[in-house]
């Protein structure tokens, strides 16, 4: 995130052998390693570390990538969300997902995802609050891999790489 937020490790473990979907398993990595950013609002009550990593393995493929890699994970309100939206995109109002690349390496970079605007979409989709977290974590580990959604082909494949992904942790996502 440019600057990154004080983030503490919590280990989430996933692997996926070949042709099988993603697993829970405690003895192996997972393809992206997901660092909870402390003071994380709503971190806990609607997003599930475990089901990201079972994911991971979907979207690094899907991404064109190989190996493991992490990510730091920040969840926060619409007044945190709109403050590093004007910061960094100089827009005043809040928004579902931000992206932060670190650039080159195996630590990807930063996702910050606003829960009121989580809840609010949720709400008005009419699906959990789980699935809608997910979903715009999902959005911004693809953005963090190098996909874009600028054009209407890069927002399909990103579209179909996250319904996939909710899909192997038995989620889907509403219109």
């Amino acid at each position: 995130m440019g600057r990154n937020p004080q983030i503490r490790s919590q280990n989430v473990i996933a692997t996926k052998a070949p042709g099988r979907p993603a697993k829970p398993n405690a003895r192996r990595a997972p393809a992206i390693r997901i660092v909870l950013a402390p003071g994380s609002r709503g971190g806990v009550r609607g997003l599930s570390l475990e089901k990201i990593a079972a994911c991971t393995p979907h979207l690094v493929a899907g991404a064109g990538r190989e190996g493991r890699y992490s990510a730091g994970v920040k969840v926060c309100g619409d007044r945190e969300m709109a403050r590093l939206h004007r910061r960094y995109l100089d827009d005043p109002t809040t928004t579902d997902v931000l992206a932060f690349p670190a650039g080159k390496g195996r630590y990807l970079g930063d996702v910050v995802v606003c829960v009121d605007v989580a809840a609010r979409e949720a709400a008005r989709r009419k699906h959990g609050l789980e699935v809608e977290l997910m979903f715009y974590v999902l959005h911004g580990l693809l953005h963090l891999l190098g996909l874009d959604d600028a054009t209407a082909r890069g927002r399909s494949r990103m579209l179909a790489l996250q319904r996939a992904a909710l899909r192997t942790c038995g989620l889907e996502l509403r219109a």
